[in-house]
């Protein structure tokens, strides 16, 4: 469906791919959003923001793109999210959780926060994190059982997990019930790890190894 619809892309737009499972009619919203996308976008769509199911996100200039919180929090029937045709946007606090049937995410080109419960609850596969992030906050990625490849832009995701060189904190419960990684790679950057950070079986392995890396930060581990 998403290959047979050409964006507009001269001018900043949210699209959205919906379908109706009352009538099976397929259709796509698009609508002009500034500097702020917020539920106004939807107020001449009202049924669409219930059955969305591939939503895009272009956003040209070289200011930041401001997300309401909460926006898409629960709309259970999306499956991709695709914001890669946005310079910069932080990802809030439960911009996406509950969406239980989101499997893929790009992410813009920069993302320095991803806010807590951002993705909780979704059923992600795979993240390639911007190069630029960092902080990922509690629980933003709780819960997505399936999730198993972690990586950052330039670099294939695979199950030894490589986080941005750049990142300074991961909330607690951040990664929690996601698969088990092979590896863990983190870089000298990092000075806050939460509680239950990682999948539980992970867990007490790696603060062991953090601790010997970072004494000196032991207290925030």
């Amino acid at each position: 469906m998403e290959n047979n619809y050409n964006a507009n892309l001269e001018r900043n737009s949210f699209l959205a791919f919906c379908f109706d499972p009352m009538t099976g009619w397929q259709y796509v919203i698009e609508e002009f959003i500034d500097d702020e996308l917020t539920r106004d976008v939807f107020k001449n769509h009202p049924l669409a923001y219930k059955h969305m199911k591939i939503v895009q996100i272009i956003h040209l200039g070289k200011t930041e793109l401001k997300i309401e919180p909460g926006l898409f929090e629960g709309m259970e029937t999306i499956e991709v999210v695709n914001m890669s045709k946005v310079h910069r946007a932080d990802i809030p606090a439960n911009a996406f959780k509950n969406c239980r049937s989101l499997k893929i995410v790009n992410f813009p080109d920069i993302t320095y926060d991803i806010g807590i419960s951002a993705f909780e609850n979704c059923d992600i596969r795979e993240l390639e994190f911007p190069i630029v992030l960092q902080q990922v906050w509690r629980r933003a990625f709780a819960n997505n059982r399936k999730l198993e490849a972690v990586g950052r832009r330039g670099k294939t995701p695979t199950t030894n997990w490589d986080f941005p060189v750049l990142l300074k904190k991961i909330g607690g419960f951040a990664f929690y019930g996601a698969k088990k990684p092979s590896s863990i790679t983190l870089y000298d950057s990092i000075n806050y790890i939460g509680p239950y950070a990682f999948p539980v079986i992970y867990e007490s392995r790696l603060m062991e190894r953090l601790r010997l890396l970072f004494p000196e930060r032991e207290e925030k581990f």
